[in-house]
């Protein structure tokens, strides 16, 4: 089943048949796991980054939320930070990962 949706300068999405997604609802998680010898018994949680389109963009260009957590606290907020001005049509997930973490933590490893 489809559902189209039309966007509007709002904080929400109006989609057909009537379903109102909030623009906190597209959310990007990335989950990083230590699991022992591989095995997901006794895994450990080490971190998440939680990517949020706020709304405020266009269809061309993103403007998101960032939220990291640190390790054993998923739900806890350990650095916020914001990428702007994404361009959906020429970067992927990746380099949205990317800009969020440089974003949040700055580059650490220069």
């Amino acid at each position: 089943m489809s559902v189209a949706c039309r966007y509007r300068t709002s904080n929400a999405v109006l989609c057909q048949p009537p379903y109102l997604l909030l623009w906190e609802d597209y959310v990007i998680r990335i989950t990083i796991e230590l699991l022992p010898l591989g095995s997901e018994i006794g895994k450990r949680h080490l971190g998440t980054a939680l990517i949020i389109n706020d709304g405020t963009g266009t269809g061309a260009k993103g403007n998101y939320l960032v939220k990291l957590s640190k390790w054993g606290t998923p739900k806890s907020t350990w650095k916020k930070a914001k990428v702007m001005d994404f361009d959906r049509r020429k970067r992927g997930p990746w380099d949205l990962f990317y800009l969020a973490l440089r974003a949040a933590v700055g580059n650490r490893n220069a």
